[in-house]
């Protein structure tokens, strides 16, 4: 097998530990905060939210692809052995 998809398998099979817990509520905190001194500092129009949208699917969708996808992906192979 390629070292790419034998590391892709080690990722996905992480258990979510308190470190990567806190590394993302860290990471949503201070996402949360941006996004309220975005909305703060100039009125609220279709570009602020997009903006916040924008940068919401740059955080996340990352996160969730790395945490999320492989653990769902992992109970489903797992349950039709």
């Amino acid at each position: 097998m390629p070292a790419t998809v034998l590391r892709a398998e080690k990722l996905c099979n992480m258990k979510l530990k308190g470190q990567h817990i806190f590394r993302l509520v860290c990471i949503t905190l201070l996402w949360l905060a941006l996004c309220y001194i975005v909305i703060v500092s100039q009125p609220f129009n279709l570009r602020v939210a997009f903006i916040l949208v924008a940068s919401a699917i740059i955080v996340f969708v990352p996160l969730y692809k790395k945490y999320v996808r492989c653990k769902d992906n992992n109970d489903d192979s797992q349950s039709t052995r």
